[in-house]
């Protein structure tokens, strides 16, 4: 059983903010065996026999192995080693390691954030994916790589602001996403106490990828990004997993945790969640089709504001404070998270853009 105190040690070493003084590789093997070790530390506590331990220190070491490949610039070799671990059948399916997070329709709230000079009369149409006649534009990022369109969606507005470096809320257009169809998504988020309790073995197995998944980026001008090494392939299996399955067994993207963790904003976890779904279709049958429909038939967005628009039509205050000074005054650690954040220019702006009658939802 899963006991909280390994859970509390577990969840502590994501997300890996590597050393600058050692090589990526090093430190990354170096953070598996963390995990291992405690792991094996743990083992009479978590009830695990010599068998279960064994089959963590074959899954570290073919995640390692992953690595050396990309190193030596073996990429096919670390794709079918990586696909091979997490159990990607002929079958059309999706099988094995892999956990599948199901977000059902109209269910949530997404939000896309983009930094845009000319805020004037920006169509909403521009918050979607990078349009395919604007491929070279395309740079590497953490799920996806250079010339391949791929949408970012986060659960917050804040977590959209953290993954594009803080930028100056007031130049920062964005708008609010719904799902007009169901998402399967290979859930990579910090699993809470419960939903690890609750699938002790899959996570104890599966918690290597999370932690290769979240290593922080230690040079963001460079062309190579080790750090994106497993996130990519991941991404890519899900790529060709889609391409030889029908539509019902798409699996659409992946559902992950910022690595942009810190203790500046005192808001719960669930607020740095994200979502990267890659075009599914990225050769339109039409010349000038700019958007996968695939992705297309899965949203619905609102026009684009931004927090100068916003309290230029009236402070983005809430109507009503139970009480100024928890929010003001030295108290503010008191208050709760959801309210913390309700109270913030994120909470702010997400309530305005919920209002349908003002950001009504269109269709791509």
């Amino acid at each position: 059983m899963l006991t909280r105190e390994f859970y509390d040690k577990a969840v502590e070493l994501v997300p890996v903010n590597p050393s600058k003084d050692k090589e990526f590789r090093f430190h990354f093997y170096n953070t598996l065996d963390s995990y291992y070790k405690l792991v094996s530390d743990n083992k009479k506590d978590l009830d695990l026999d010599n068998n279960k331990i064994q089959e963590l220190k074959d899954i570290i070491n073919k995640i390692k192995g992953i690595i050396r490949n990309q190193y030596n610039g073996l990429h096919s070799t670390a794709f079918t080693s990586l696909n091979n671990l997490l159990g990607i059948d002929d079958k059309n399916d999706v099988v094995s390691r892999l956990i599948i997070k199901t977000i059902s329709t109209n269910s949530k709230s997404f939000y896309r954030m983009r930094k845009i000079e000319n805020r004037k009369n920006v169509p909403y149409k521009e918050m979607f994916h990078i349009p395919f006649d604007k491929r070279g534009i395309i740079s590497t990022q953490r799920y996806s790589f250079p010339g391949y369109p791929c949408l970012y969606l986060g659960e917050s507005i804040y977590a959209c602001w953290e993954e594009l470096g803080r930028p100056l809320m007031g130049e920062s257009m964005v708008s609010r996403f719904v799902c007009k169809s169901e998402l399967r998504l290979v859930d990579l988020r910090t699993p809470t106490y419960t939903d690890w309790n609750d699938n002790f073995d899959k996570y104890l197995f599966f918690f290597p990828i999370i932690i290769a998944c979240s290593f922080k980026v230690n040079s963001e001008h460079d062309s190579f990004k080790p750090e994106h090494i497993i996130p990519q392939l991941i991404m890519e299996i899900i790529i060709k997993h889609n391409r030889k399955t029908q539509e019902d067994k798409y699996v659409h993207g992946v559902y992950y945790s910022s690595v942009n963790k810190n203790e500046d904003f005192k808001f719960a976890n669930e607020k740095l969640y994200n979502i990267a779904i890659p075009v599914i279709k990225p050769l339109p049958s039409k010349r000038n089709d700019k958007y996968c429909e695939v992705l297309s038939s899965l949203f619905k967005l609102t026009s684009p504001t931004c927090e100068e628009f916003e309290n230029g039509k009236s402070p983005l205050l809430p109507i009503y404070v139970k009480d100024m000074t928890l929010c003001f005054g030295n108290n503010y650690s008191a208050i709760d998270e959801k309210e913390r954040y309700d109270y913030s220019t994120y909470g702010l702006i997400e309530e305005r853009l919920k209002n349908e009658d003002i950001f009504p939802l269109q269709s791509m």
